[in-house]
């Protein structure tokens, strides 16, 4: 009988959330880090191009965090990150934070399953130890360091694919409104 009675308020604070642009989850299991959680901006060395900084201030990022151990069947994830990234011609805004306990065991285990994205490593594991990361890979979009949208999708469909474009084309133009300069500061 209390369920009843909350589910209805429940509901329309749920509708509200969603049509408000809040941050979603639209991952299928916990993996530490969630829409809205800060993370704090720490450097990390890439294997093949730059460093990055993840959640650099004032950027947004599409960060895929991985370990070398993740399972085959996760590499339709893997692949999928960097193919709808450049279909929205927005792929310089993705990378791959690893875990690995050394570079050489990493370089190992990729083996010929090279990254269309930088691949960085964390090999102290900072951010697996901050927010319990777990259940890789996973991927999290990060705008001015707050995390505002997750996803562990299977790429193997186009629908999905076409949905995570959708979004980030949103998340895209919400963060660069947000820091285009109001009229009003522009015209002075």
């Amino acid at each position: 009988m209390y369920l009843s009675r909350l589910l209805p308020p429940l509901a329309g604070v749920l509708l509200a959330a969603c049509s408000s642009g809040e941050p979603l989850a639209k991952a299928s299991m916990e993996h530490g880090i969630s829409p809205g959680d800060a993370v704090a901006s720490v450097k990390v060395p890439c294997m093949s191009g730059p460093d990055r900084e993840v959640a650099e201030k004032n950027k947004l990022q599409v960060v895929t965090f991985a370990t070398p151990y993740d399972c085959s069947a996760c590499t339709p994830h893997m692949a999928g990150v960097p193919r709808v990234l450049r279909h929205i011609n927005e792929d310089q805004k993705g990378f791959v934070v690893v875990w690995s306990p050394n570079k050489k065991m990493l370089q190992r285990s990729l083996g010929q399953a090279k990254s269309d994205l930088p691949i960085c490593i964390d090999e102290a594991g900072v951010f697996w130890d901050r927010h319990d990361i777990q259940h890789t890979p996973f991927t999290v979009v990060i705008d001015d360091g707050r995390v505002v949208y997750t996803t562990d999708a299977v790429f193997t469909q186009r629908d999905t694919e076409e949905k995570f474009a959708r979004d980030l084309k949103v998340l895209i133009a919400r963060s660069a409104s947000a820091r285009a300069p109001s009229r009003s500061t522009a015209s002075r």
